[in-house]
Order: structure tokens, then sequence, then C-alpha cells
């Protein structure tokens, strides 16, 4: 599977790289997270003085303080030195095509050690034979194939190693409970809440992992606090990558904590579940349908993988109360729902019970074998409608945040697709209604 993936990169990446885009991938979200770098090695001015398009909070002292947090820029960090090792006379120019390369060539590396952080992960439960397909069908079988490929300098894959790993550290903790183990997913945590703080619900992952009654939660529990001098280690390594955050404010903001997202919120007394997973907006299962089964197999888990079944549906129904009650539910201009793309490194799990049962269903050789036909058959149908999908959005077809039934069907049910037909049967979302709660559409 990682060879199919270098191949893959090698020969095709080209196809989904959108060069006509002159500055691309330093835009929208991108840029703001990039932007850091280049303020502090290039313009040597953290206070953003310099002319800019950034978005970002200005100050009364003049600082502008972007939206986004330093997290990103420290991982696109060993490319940008790259980049600037190799840029020459346009070293000082950040958006040159050099920089461009190196940040996404980044992107592929990052994600090359998250898919092999995930195969040693799911072999920790099922055989080479489910996890292969397991890899498979996640990566091309969903839209972190789209945020790798075209859209990957975006958080998700990022984060999706920074899951990978993260797993793979609580499971070594798990069987060794060797102190770096857990220091290293101590850390790992924090990093990711500083990205997205929403993140820091991976923690549940240590806490539940073998949990499957009340007095085995008790137990973990008490495993944690016995030992306080660790538990004070690895708080202070989880608070860490924070720690830098809060520096910055200081200095610049005056202010050791800032919330840089002005008015944007959460209504969780309005989740809007039903357009997170199903709308033509932006539905998760819609756009992602291998998703469906990660779902049901979380439910094998309790059979195929005990340890997980309590962890798994927690995870999953806490990760979608929380981001259908986002005030922008489908997060902007996407493929799909994206801000449930890193957490497919827990959701292959599902997945993988889902292929044990299943594959395994009928003791008749013949019946398993045309089961197994079948499932494989499914899976590659599903590929197929994921890289066209893909490749429909690639080129705007697919409308990055005003899809409506209408404009759907009318892509799949049309030889000939006009974009102006298209552009008629969209409909854009109102920000300012959804900022005031009117988000249910």
């Amino acid at each position: 599977m990682l060879i199919i993936f270098i191949i893959f990169s090698i020969d095709r990446h080209q196809r989904w790289y959108p060069i006509e885009r002159g500055n691309f991938p330093f835009e929208s979200d991108v840029d703001q997270y990039y932007s850091y770098l280049p303020a502090a090695f290039i313009h040597h001015d953290l206070s953003f003085s310099f002319p800019n398009n950034y978005w970002g909070t200005t100050l009364e002292n003049g600082n502008t303080i972007p939206k986004v947090t330093m997290g990103m820029a420290i991982m696109y960090s060993p490319f940008f030195f790259i980049g600037r090792t190799f840029a020459g006379s346009e070293k000082n120019n950040a958006y040159s095509q050099t920089y461009k390369m190196t940040i996404h060539f980044g992107t592929f590396i990052y994600v090359l050690l998250a898919l092999w952080f995930l195969r040693k992960n799911l072999l920790h439960f099922f055989n080479e034979y489910i996890t292969t397909i397991t890899i498979i069908c996640v990566f091309f079988g969903t839209n972190l194939f789209y945020y790798t490929f075209n859209l990957g300098e975006m958080p998700h894959a990022y984060l999706f190693f920074v899951f990978s790993l993260f797993i793979y550290f609580v499971l070594k903790w798990d069987k060794t409970k060797k102190v770096q183990y857990y220091y290293g997913f101590s850390f790992l945590a924090g990093f990711a809440a500083l990205i997205r703080p929403t993140e820091s619900i991976i923690l549940l992952f240590p806490l539940l992992l073998g949990v499957n009654s009340l007095s085995g939660l008790k137990e973990k529990i008490s495993l944690f606090i016995s030992n306080k001098i660790e538990l004070s280690i690895a708080f202070i390594l989880f608070i860490l990558p924070f720690f830098f955050q809060m520096i910055y404010w200081k200095i610049y903001a005056n202010q050791y904590l800032f919330f840089s997202y002005t008015n944007e919120r959460f209504y969780f007394l309005d989740p809007q579940i039903g357009n997170f997973l199903f709308s033509f907006r932006k539905g998760w299962l819609l756009y992602t349908p291998m998703m469906i089964f990660a779902v049901l197999g979380i439910f094998f888990l309790k059979k195929v993988a005990k340890d997980l079944f309590i962890f798994s549906i927690l995870y999953l129904i806490i990760n979608i109360y929380i981001l259908s009650s986002w005030w922008d539910w489908a997060f902007g201009g996407s493929f799909g729902c994206r801000a449930l793309i890193q957490h497919y490194a827990f959701f292959a799990l599902g997945f993988a019970a889902f292929l044990k049962i299943t594959l395994n269903f009928f003791n008749n050789l013949l019946l398993k074998y045309c089961l197994q036909i079948f499932i494989c058959s499914l899976f590659y149908l599903i590929i197929q409608l994921n890289l066209n999908q893909s490749l429909l959005y690639r080129y705007n077809l697919i409308h990055c945040s005003g899809m409506t039934k209408e404009a759907y069907l009318y892509i799949f049910n049309k030889d000939g697709v006009l974009p102006k037909e298209i552009d008629k049967k969209i409909k854009e979302p109102n920000m300012k209604d959804m900022l005031n709660g009117k988000r249910d559409y």
C-alpha cells in the first residue's frame, strides 16, 4: 500500500495540483497558517505590521494577531527551511515556486508517515489482509485523498499524521507502560489541540482504551493518578505547545490568552446533525460513503476488538455533536465534511472490524469468496465515486459551499455538464444569518 502511495504521488500528483491558481497552495486558511514563517524568518516582524493580506485582529497598538495559531507553521517549518535552502535568489520570497513545491512535498511525507503508523495500529488488532484493504479504502475512498493531493496543506492531512502517531504511542504505552510513550502521546495531544482546540477529545483514547465497565473506568483513572509525578510531567508536556503561543500573544496582544475568532461560536443547543451527516450541501456520509462501513464497524468492535468499543462509540457521538454545533457546521468551502478527516485514523479501526466480520461471515468457502468479491467490488465502485467527485470538485463542478440536491443530481445525470446551469441550482449560505443562529440549510 505504501509503495502504491509513493508511485501514485510521483505519477499523478500533477493532475490534482491546481497549477492554474497562481498562489496555490498559499491561499485562504493555508496562507494564514503559513504566515508565521515569512513573518518570522523573512520580514522579521511577528507584529504583522508589513503589508499583508492575512486575516486577523488588528489591535490598538497596531499589531495584527493572526486568526489561527502557530501549530501548522511548526509542521510546515522543516519543508520551509528546505525551500529556503534551495530557493537561491528567491529565498526571501516565501511564495516562490520553490517554497510551494517543498511545502507541498512535505504534505506527502506526513501522509506517508501517517499511513505507516496507521498500518502498525491496525496490525495491533487485525491481520495484514484486513489492514491493507482498510488503508486502501480509507485513503483512496475518502476525502483524505483530496486533502492530500489538492488541498493537502490544510490541517487535516497533517493532523491525520499526528493522530496516527498518537494512537501508536497510546497502544505502545498500554502494552508496555513505558513512560516515554505516555509523555509522547501527551505532547501530541497538546500539539493537536494547539492546531484545533476541539481535537483535545483524542485524550479519551488513553482514558477509555480497554474500559468496558464503570469499574474499569475507575481503575483506569486510578492508574493515571497513582503516579502524580508522571501525571504532572504529562500535563506539562500537554500544555507545552500552548506555551509558545501564549508567549507570542503576551508580547504582541498583551494577554496570555487571546480569542481570535471574535463572534464565531458553537450552538450546542442546536446541533445540525442531519445536515452534517446527510445534506447535499456538505453531508459527511453523502460525499464520503466509505465511512458508512466505518460507522457500522464500530458496533462490530465489541466482538473483534472489545477494548476499542466503548471509546469508539463515545468518540463518534461526541465528535459529531461538537462539530455539528459549530456556527458553520459545513466548515466553509470544502470537499465534503473536512472537519472529520483527521479522525479517520480512529475510524479506520471500525472499518477494519467491519471487514473482519463480513469477509468471514460464511463458513462455506464458495459463499465466503462470493461475499468477499461482492464487498471488494462495492469498495472499488465507492473509490471510483470518490475519485470522480474529487475531480468534479477540483474543476469547480461540485460547488465548494452551495451544493443543493438539484445541482448534485444535475451533475451526475448529465453527460455534458454546463457550469452556468450548475450556478442556477447553487444556494450560497448566508454567513451573517448562520453566525446569528439560522443554520438549518
